[in-house]
């Protein structure tokens, strides 16, 4: 399928985020990539996908073998480049306990130690989080906006969430979908116009929802 799009003229990316579920193969033959739990057992966590470990990227190790299996994802499918999703710290179990334990007062840096790790795979990159990280020249994409014109993660927050990134220092912010995740909603013909509009004086485009799923006379 990879090479089939390629051919058509796309890059293509990979959906990557930083756990394993319980249920993989990989979570216990490589274990000792994992965060742990102050007991010493693998600390294990919920996620929109199940249950699983995070990987730990305070340590060097895991750092250097998470970026080699996605090097040889790239090398064997000829994927272009990833999406880092996830990446908070609420992702992590409370009872955790980090290999580099200095970094215990300020967990948060396991935030930043993952945008540093996964920046090494290219500049056409995307995560969704950043801390201390305003110099890799990766997207930071917004979180999820809803298919609504309000502030309730609708239209409205679009100008004010890139700008407070931007405040941040982060240049290049990736707008989440042009007319929203449509989760509840699909968006109508005029909000999905608007939204279009704003994000064309944005640093780039994102579409799930297509012009033409919408009727032609809208699509002019």
């Amino acid at each position: 399928m990879v090479t089939k799009l390629k051919e058509m003229g796309y890059r293509v990316t990979l959906w990557v985020y930083p756990f394993v579920n319980t249920d993989s193969e990989v979570f216990s033959k490589e274990s000792q990539y994992f965060i742990k739990a102050q007991n010493g057992s693998t600390a294990v966590n919920g996620w929109w996908n199940g249950n699983g470990a995070h990987v730990d990227f305070t340590n060097k190790k895991a750092q250097e073998w998470f970026v080699s299996r996605l090097k040889h994802i790239q090398n064997t499918t000829g994927i272009d480049s990833f999406k880092f999703d996830a990446g908070e710290l609420g992702w992590v179990s409370r009872d955790f306990k980090l290999s580099d334990l200095s970094i215990e007062q300020t967990p948060v840096s396991l935030t930043q130690l993952y945008a540093q790790t996964v920046s090494q795979l290219g500049n056409m990159i995307e995560t969704r989080v950043g801390y201390k990280t305003q110099d890799l020249p990766i997207f930071v994409r917004m979180l999820d906006k809803n298919s609504e014109w309000g502030y309730n993660g609708g239209l409205q927050t679009l100008i004010p969430t890139a700008l407070i990134m931007s405040i941040g220092g982060y240049s290049f912010v990736l707008p989440d979908m042009i007319g929203g995740n449509a989760y509840k909603n699909f968006p109508s013909k005029d909000l999905y116009i608007r939204w279009l509009q704003v994000n064309t004086l944005m640093p780039t485009l994102q579409f799930s929802i297509t012009p033409w799923d919408y009727k032609e006379a809208s699509q002019e």
